[in-house]
């Protein structure tokens, strides 16, 4: 990855999360492959300006929401 783009510029970060409801009100991760894990963030940080890093959620509802910021 070329950092250098990334001197003087505000960094954003994106958070992945997979779930599985039929409800919305319970939601259970779902397992994602570490290759899919590693595509998915080769491709958000070279093809999104400014993304310098993706995490991988694995927390369910409870306690978490489904939508949050």
């Amino acid at each position: 990855m070329d950092y250098n783009k990334f001197i003087n510029k505000k960094i954003y970060e994106v958070k992945v999360r997979a779930i599985k409801t039929s409800n919305f009100m319970i939601a259970e991760i779902i397992e994602v492959p570490y290759e899919n894990l590693k595509k998915i963030a080769e491709r958000i940080t070279k093809e999104i300006p400014n993304v310098a890093r993706m995490y991988y959620e694995i927390t369910g509802k409870p306690p978490a929401t489904i939508e949050y910021i």
